[in-house]
């Protein structure tokens, strides 16, 4: 789940407790779970017109890459995933291993995890997830459930809720967040609140509280001052200054800095932290990419800053080779890990890409048909094909701006309310939800 939260995005690697004591260490260094997800994250940082049907993953023993398993994908559209089914290699033949099952509509997503059962030849369901979402698509719940064979039923395993505020530009100002206690009931936890004086594309400053049971009062924790943004919508920060409050001195002392470049497709080019040393702000880590001509990653490196030379020291590191199709589609996607003993890239992971789909053949199973003309001074016309739903027109901080009715084949939207800039419309039939970037000229 893609959690609404500055508070886990500004701390970086941090811990509450960390903060608390107002004092950091080096942060744990964020795991690549993403650079190994569907490959509509791949397909969504890059400008093919193709997806793939199936991914195997291949492990280097050192001579050779040896088959280890295959996803093979069925798409609810260009970007969503509707099954992923997960087949083990066991030297002859592929048998299945593990499922994943996605719904997705306007108020909210569904993931079904299941494993295959050999001896009733059946698949057995696991695991739950759903995230649930308020009428401004942002996330206001999620729960995550693991299924009792015995008993045949769902036990819920971690839940939590959010409950927005929005100003009267429908922006959001406090976010209150619950999660599940050892009881497994709802308790208040943290709060947010954003304040968007002086914004340009998303909240200037932010101030973070703890729910103090003894008190029945919020603690005020921390604060993110100077924020500014590359892509709000996507909370992807280009300047923030984090400051712990000492509630004894009753002041704000400097704690850390955040600083982050982005390509064009909102992966990163440069992301440092420096932590406050009492007169000047001093590195402490830093997270670097590369890409290709297709936008797609070729390097992934996270550094830590070497005090005693002063220099950075890379500390985690991926290089990727990547092949491709006619078509530009993604085919093949070597890895290579840095070896800290060597100063080397020691080759580790393969995945081959295949059966590839071009986007324009599962439109039919897309929201929007067709959006034109892209951009626009005056007008845009809608395609939802025979479906009828509502458009929002919103800005990249989230601001909503209108809200229209669709209907079929053809719907104009008139634009001359709106300076030129990108906006969102967002699409929601009962078919789910879809979000498309326009421009206004």
């Amino acid at each position: 789940m893609k959690k609404l939260v500055l508070f886990s995005l500004l701390t970086a690697g941090f811990s509450f407790g960390q903060m608390q004591g107002g004092s950091s260490t080096t942060p744990t260094l964020k795991n690549s779970d993403k650079l190994k997800d569907y490959p509509s994250y791949i397909q969504s940082k890059n400008t093919a017109d193709f997806i793939p049907g199936y991914r195997e993953y291949y492990v280097f023993d050192g001579v050779n890459y040896d088959l280890s398993n295959r996803n093979e994908y069925t798409y609810v559209n260009s970007n969503k995933v509707s099954e992923d089914l997960g087949l083990s290699w066991t030297g002859t033949e592929f048998v299945n291993q593990m499922r994943i099952s996605n719904e997705y509509t306007a108020a909210f997503d569904r993931s079904l995890y299941e494993s295959w059962n050999d001896i009733l030849e059946e698949w057995t369901p696991s695991w739950l997830d759903s995230t649930y979402y308020d009428a401004n698509f942002n996330p206001i719940g999620y729960a995550s459930y693991e299924y009792n064979v015995l008993l045949q039923e769902w036990e819920v395993q971690w839940a939590s809720s959010q409950v927005i505020t929005y100003d009267a530009s429908n922006r959001i100002i406090e976010i209150q967040y619950y999660y599940m206690n050892f009881n497994g009931d709802l308790e208040l936890s943290e709060r947010e609140v954003w304040d968007w004086t002086g914004a340009l594309n998303g909240p200037t400053s932010a101030h973070f509280y703890e729910w103090n049971d003894a008190t029945t009062e919020w603690d005020l924790m921390m604060r993110a001052i100077d924020l500014e943004w590359f892509d709000f919508s996507d909370f992807l920060v280009a300047n923030a200054e984090i400051e712990f409050w000492d509630p004894g001195d009753e002041l704000w002392e400097k704690a850390f800095r955040l600083e982050g470049s982005y390509f064009g497709n909102g992966i990163v080019e440069e992301f440092i932290e420096q932590d406050w040393g009492g007169t000047q702000y001093e590195n402490v880590w830093k997270e670097t990419n590369t890409i290709d001509a297709n936008m797609v990653r070729t390097s992934t490196n996270y550094y830590y800053w070497n005090e005693s030379n002063e220099e950075w020291e890379v500390d985690y590191g991926i290089e990727y080779t990547n092949s491709y199709g006619p078509n530009d589609q993604l085919i093949q996607q070597d890895m290579a890990y840095y070896n800290e003993a060597t100063g080397t890239y020691d080759p580790s992971d393969r995945y081959v890409y295949g059966d590839h789909i071009n986007v324009a053949s599962v439109t039919e199973h897309e929201l929007l048909r067709s959006l034109f003309p892209n951009p626009a001074s005056e007008i845009i016309h809608v395609n939802i094909g025979e479906e009828n739903g509502v458009g929002v027109v919103m800005d990249l901080t989230g601001k909503r701006i209108g809200e229209y009715s669709l209907s079929g084949a053809h719907t104009s939207i008139n634009l001359n309310e709106l300076q030129a800039g990108t906006y969102m419309l967002v699409i929601q039939t009962d078919n789910g939800t879809s979000v498309h970037r326009f421009i206004k000229k």
